[in-house]
């Protein structure tokens, strides 16, 4: 798994630019994406696939309207109660999420709690931000987090 890192952190880990054109050209557009991706404003839906994604689906699966979704589980071999499209639609969300290791816990705000770094990160729904001055990826790097395999695919790394 991948870390969120800053730009100068990717600078790095990329090495030297090339001289050549085509590998000059590759190497400024790893720079230009992952600097795109850290000014991501946290609070915009994002799409994939034509398809659009509540912006706090970045931390845990929720549908649209910022519902957390809950796993579909069955209790056994035969439940007849498992609603397979409810499985997909978890799965398909969950695929999208940016971050490992998020649970969300609401309490008149949002509690977004890392299982694997310090990180808490609140967001208020009544007044629509996060706290903290969170407004963009860049601001959460100090936090230490894992990227997703779907996460390092939108940082470019």
């Amino acid at each position: 798994m991948s870390k969120l890192i800053d730009l100068s952190e990717r600078v790095d880990e990329l090495g030297k630019p090339p001289i050549r054109s085509h590998a000059a050209f590759k190497y400024a557009k790893a720079v230009w994406k992952h600097n795109n991706f850290l000014k991501t404003d946290l609070l915009s839906n994002y799409f994939v696939d034509g398809k659009e994604h509540h912006f706090l689906n970045r931390f845990v699966p929720c549908d649209l309207s910022g519902l957390v979704l809950k796993e579909p589980r069955r209790t056994n071999i035969q439940d007849a109660n498992y609603d397979i499209d409810a499985m997909e639609t978890y799965q398909d969300h969950k695929s999208k999420v940016w971050f490992e290791g998020f649970e969300l816990t609401i309490n008149n705000s949002y509690f977004l709690n890392s299982k694997e770094s310090m990180g808490q990160i609140e967001y208020n729904p009544n007044t629509k931000r996060f706290y903290f001055g969170l407004k963009t990826i860049s601001d959460l790097t100090p936090l230490n987090l894992t990227l997703t395999p779907f996460g390092s695919k939108q940082a470019g790394i």
